[in-house]
């Protein structure tokens, strides 16, 4: 069986993974200040890493906001691209079975979705944040029914 590989790609961080038969396949992470140099620098590492030829490949998935500098298909194999928020609510759902959850997807573009049953929402629009430098922080609380986040960069502030 051959394997599905997706990629997201970041603007500081790429990230790619195979899939084949339902199972997650050695992800890694490849960092690039470049979108278009960090997914083919991560797609090749991933082939070489892996004793992979492109034969071995049925299609690629993208997402992320980089992908916009993609403009044609990845190495010509047959490539999709994929809304950001519902391959984080979808993602979150495959790893941990759960049929309702807030996911918060942390990166340059911190936001968080809402995931219900299959329904993916996006609470919220992206902020500029990185959980790796100074001054990002996330607050989620949850009083009775009611569950509330707080994204905190800087000065700037957001409250659901």
């Amino acid at each position: 069986m051959k394997i599905s590989i997706g990629i997201d790609v970041g603007i500081s961080t790429t990230k790619i993974v195979g899939m084949r038969d339902g199972k997650i396949l050695s992800p890694i992470r490849i960092k690039a200040t470049d979108p278009v140099t960090s997914l083919y620098g991560a797609f090749g590492k991933y082939l070489n890493d892996n004793s992979l030829q492109l034969g071995d490949i049925d299609h690629v998935m993208l997402t992320g906001v980089g992908t916009a500098y993609i403009k044609s298909p990845v190495y010509g194999l047959p490539t999709a691209k994929a809304d950001e928020f519902a391959a984080d609510g979808l993602g979150a759902h495959f790893e941990s079975q759960l049929d309702r959850m807030m996911v918060v997807s942390m990166g340059t573009g911190t936001t968080l979705v809402k995931y219900d049953n299959g329904k993916i929402t996006q609470l919220t629009q992206p902020v500029k944040c990185t959980i790796f430098r100074k001054g990002c922080h996330l607050l989620i609380s949850a009083n009775a029914a009611r569950l509330s986040a707080e994204i905190r960069n800087g000065d700037e502030k957001m409250e659901l």
